[in-house]
């Protein structure tokens, strides 16, 4: 019976339309893909070799590995840590380094801001923050983090 089960469920696995293009498309233009996934890494590996998308990402964070699951932000930590750890060593960047901030940065700010509009809509406001004055230091990837000022220029 578990045989059973898992082949039909091997049998669903499919890609969403258009998905190994986009990756395609990004692989092409320089662009890191990395998957973080609940799901264990042999599993992980195999449904990417089976569909095809083995060579498209560049890296895999599972929460096998990490010990915790998404939503937990430790599953992203780990992430970043791993992007940290891979931006201090002496490997290959393939990429300027700036390419790869900006990217990260882009992305980050764009759904924040999302988020704040549709919290704002909500009625539940977002307080503002200066990230220009946040206490940023290199390798502190994780929820260790300073405390925001006590009183912000947007209090």
């Amino acid at each position: 019976m578990a045989h059973a089960y898992r082949q039909s469920y091997e049998q669903c696995w499919h890609l969403v339309d258009g998905a190994f293009e986009l990756l395609t498309l990004m692989k092409a233009a320089g662009v890191s893909v990395v998957i973080v996934t609940n799901n264990n890494v042999l599993e992980q590996e195999l449904k990417l070799r089976l569909l095809g998308l083995a060579g498209l990402v560049d890296a895999l964070v599972t929460s096998e590995e990490v010990g915790c699951s998404k939503p937990d932000s430790g599953i992203f930590h780990a992430a970043l840590k791993r992007f940290d750890t891979y931006l201090a060593s002496k490997k290959t960047l393939h990429k300027p380094a700036e390419r790869m901030f900006q990217g990260a940065i882009a992305d980050s700010l764009t759904h924040t801001g999302q988020i704040t509009m549709l919290r704002r809509l909500a009625g539940s406001h977002v307080r503002g923050e200066n990230y220009s004055r946040a206490d940023i230091r290199m390798g502190r990837v994780g929820a260790d983090q300073s405390p925001p000022p006590e009183r912000s220029e947007f209090d």
